[in-house]
């Protein structure tokens, strides 16, 4: 007989418990035994020692059930009698003893029937505040497990007693703190999820990409929905030859997650949901070159939900989707957004890809031409300042006998108007008799800024400075002391005087200042003098700024 299927059976008269008057079950050679959803809650010892048949059962259904718990000595027995079980459900298994709360670094043992294959053990609500220490014992024959949304806290941890497994799922799980070698005794594995378990975390802390090292035979893996932006580019160094399927669905991958052509069996990779705008020609030529090394073989790319650009950028994408050899799902018509701003799909742009490339020509050019008028704008103007400059400075010079009409031309940031015009002027100007040229007072109306600052210095012996930050972020700053510069040089003498009203780093001074430090006269101003806006006529600094000014 294949088939007895006693779910809900019970369901009703519960709680219930498999006992000895269950024993007319095992007066059937049955290969599958369905007792699912019966409110079970406990497994006597005289069940399993009535049970005739046992040999015959190969798979039972104990989901949805409410088991206390199983003792060693009920467990042996049930181990010896199904003695040739492949696969045990357990799934939505919800252990109603006592919450157990375990030490950190405490390893659960569970022990499988001797024959059994499959371990199903999904949606457990076992209330273990445990790390993911496990230890299946009997396990010689077991090849797939399933802990998937059980209550495991975090993946720290090992799995051991599973040297033979080939399929582990272990989905929902919270892997935000995760053990690089959680996974490492499983050297048999060749398909593992691992979906929805906070990956993005877990392999944040793996910063030598060797999670999956051991897993040298894994073929088939699944880390979608894991929140992932990138991975490391040693993650699957150990499955180059292995590897065929990859799941990365619902990631924030923004492109293509790994490099496809180190993978020589790779013919299968799901990128749905992602942030993926286009593969630029590089990923694509790899993508090529994978599907050329598989030969007849099929690689097959899922691209769907994802925010597809068919833009100029995104040309050589679009005619890749319509020409590759490689399998698209969709048959290659996503949804995208167009050069103007609107959707559209794949297929239609790529219908009118001459007209993209035309409107992408046409927006070049105009990028250009609008650059070139740009360039040609302020290069004339450059040109014009010194052009007005040269004119200006090369002409005669004055009979160095001559007076200037001014003894000092003050150069300062309108920041500081206050402090010169209150203060220095003052100082200067009514207590020692000298004439100062100053831009808000002495320029010429209606001519050029360029000729007024070229006329003050020509017509002054000296050119004092007033040096603040906010004067080096001046627009005329740099002008004004190159032309001091240059007036100092024909002149053959230092006429140049900084004024440091702020302590500014050697560092940060223009390299006009830079190229003649040493050939200047600079006076720092005391700082409680220059809070209080006053000068003593008698300190080091007003002797010396009256006497660089005569010199």
């Amino acid at each position: 007989m294949d088939l007895i299927d006693l779910s809900r059976a019970f369901l009703k008269t519960g709680p219930n418990t498999l006992s000895g008057e269950f024993r007319y079950l095992g007066n059937i050679c049955v290969k599958n035994i369905r007792l699912a959803k019966n409110f079970i809650i406990y497994i006597e010892k005289s069940f399993a020692e009535n049970y005739k048949y046992g040999n015959c059962v190969q798979f039972i259904d104990f989901s949805y059930n409410q088991l206390y718990t199983l003792d060693i000595e009920i467990d042996s027995a049930l181990s010896n009698l199904f003695y040739n079980l492949k696969v045990f459900n357990g799934s939505n298994f919800i252990n109603q003893k006592e919450e157990l709360r375990l030490p950190e670094e405490s390893i659960i043992s569970v022990t499988v029937l001797r024959s059994q294959k499959v371990l199903d053990i999904s949606f457990e609500s076992m209330h273990i505040v445990s790390t993911l220490f496990l230890n299946v014992k009997h396990a010689d024959y077991l090849t797939v497990v399933n802990i998937s949304h059980t209550t495991f806290k975090r993946c720290v941890g090992a799995m051991l007693g599973l040297d033979n497994l080939t399929t582990l799922s272990m989905v929902g799980l919270p892997c935000s703190d995760l053990s690089i070698g959680l996974l490492a005794r499983l050297k048999k594995l060749k398909t593992l999820l691992i979906s929805h378990s906070e990956l993005n975390k877990g392999l944040a802390s793996d910063t030598e990409g060797r999670f999956f090292t051991e897993l040298k035979e894994l073929e088939q893996l699944d880390i979608s929905d894991n929140g992932l932006e990138h991975l490391h580019k040693k993650l699957f160094n150990s499955q180059r030859e292995s590897l065929k399927t990859n799941n990365f669905e619902r990631n924030n991958f923004i492109d293509f997650p790994v490099d496809m052509d180190k993978f020589s069996n790779w013919c299968e990779i799901n990128v749905k949901s992602n942030k993926i705008r286009y593969l630029s020609r590089t990923v694509t030529d790899r993508i090529n070159a994978v599907r050329k090394r598989l030969k007849k073989k099929k690689l097959k790319i899922f691209f769907k939900d994802n925010p597809l650009l068919c833009n100029c950028e995104a040309i050589e994408f679009i005619e890749w989707v319509f020409t590759t050899n490689v399998v698209l799902d969709k048959a290659s018509n996503y949804s995208c957004l167009y050069i103007d701003g609107t959707t559209r799909d794949t297929l239609f742009v790529y219908q009118h890809i001459s007209q993209l490339k035309s409107d992408c020509l046409s927006k070049l050019l105009l990028i250009l031409s609008v650059s070139f008028s740009v360039i040609v704008i302020v290069s004339v103007h450059y040109f014009c300042l010194v052009v007005r400059r040269n004119y200006r400075h090369y002409r005669k010079l004055k009979d160095e006998t001559t007076p200037y009409e001014f003894d000092a031309f003050v150069v300062y940031s309108s920041n500081d108007t206050t402090w010169v015009k209150d203060t220095l002027v003052q100082f200067l100007e009514k207590d020692n008799d000298f004439k100062l040229c100053l831009h808000q007072r002495d320029f010429r109306a209606g001519e050029h800024i360029v000729d007024n600052i070229i006329d003050a210095i020509c017509k002054s012996r000296k050119v004092v400075v007033v040096i603040t930050q906010g004067y080096l972020d001046s627009q005329w700053g740099n002008f004004e002391i190159d032309m001091s510069r240059m007036q100092m040089h024909q002149r053959n003498n230092s006429m140049l005087i900084l004024i440091m009203l702020e302590d500014i780093p050697y560092q940060r001074m223009p390299d006009l200042l830079n190229h003649i430090w040493q050939g200047i006269t600079c006076l720092e101003i005391d700082d409680n003098l220059f809070q209080l806006n006053i000068i003593d006529p008698n300190s080091m600094f007003c002797k010396r700024l009256v006497e660089s000014i005569k010199t």
